[in-house]
């Protein structure tokens, strides 16, 4: 019985955010409409490392999936070559929202860590323009680059 309550236990620690995302409040692009840069160094970095072990782990095709939700609407929105509109087209704006809530599912089914979650959740919230839309995807890539660097490929195969 003390195994249970032991076992329990650590999948509630498990679940808990370790990872500080406020550096999320800041957004996404600084003055200028460009991505920021720490964004692609230290946090990046920083998220990519969280998520290959500990508590705040995802797997590399939790990762990915996500990824490519973003880069699928990224590329929708670049289609439209109007380089003076910054508003992103509504039909687009909605599949962002809905990435939110596919995070929440995930985290709710236990294949993503609550810190993902509410990184995606933060995210998808600061993105107001074209630019925005272009930071959180080129955020994203580069937190899969640190990942894989701190081998969470091979995490995830084990």
């Amino acid at each position: 019985m003390n195994g249970k309550k032991q076992g329990s236990q650590k999948r509630t620690n498990r679940s808990s955010s370790a990872l500080d995302i406020s550096f999320i409040d800041a957004g996404l692009t600084d003055g200028n409409g460009l991505v920021r840069a720490d964004l692609i160094t230290t946090y990046a970095q920083d998220c990519g490392k969280a998520f290959v072990r500990g508590g705040d782990r995802v797997s590399s095709g939790q990762l990915r999936k996500f990824y490519k939700s973003v880069a699928d609407i990224h590329e929708a929105v670049d289609k439209e070559k109007d380089d003076s509109v910054t508003d992103i087209p509504q039909e687009q704006v909605i599949k962002l929202k809905i990435l939110s809530s596919k995070a929440a599912y995930a985290k709710g089914r236990k294949v993503v860590s609550g810190s993902f979650s509410e990184l995606i959740d933060k995210c998808v919230a600061k993105i107001d323009s074209k630019q925005d839309l272009k930071a959180f995807k080129m955020f994203l890539e580069a937190i899969i680059g640190y990942y894989v660097g701190f081998g969470g490929e091979r995490s995830a195969k084990e």
